[in-house]
């Protein structure tokens, strides 16, 4: 096998490596966000306080999003 050709197979496998742990993180995101979407008012207010305002921002991005 040619260099050139091997190198490009190397780089296509190394792409594809990416491309697949980067959906899996995205995949994997979209499920925490859907379960804290999911969250009442009581549930946020345990969070520490850094916590709750990003949960109160996501799910006001949310809402706003659907209206």
């Amino acid at each position: 096998m040619k260099r050139g050709i091997r190198n490009s197979i190397i780089l296509d496998d190394s792409i594809e490596r990416t491309v697949v742990k980067t959906h899996s993180r995205f995949a994997e995101a979209e499920q925490l966000l859907e379960t804290l979407n999911s969250w009442s008012e009581e549930e946020i207010e345990e969070l520490p306080e850094l916590y709750q305002k990003k949960a109160k921002e996501y799910q006001s991005l949310l809402q706003d999003g659907v209206e």
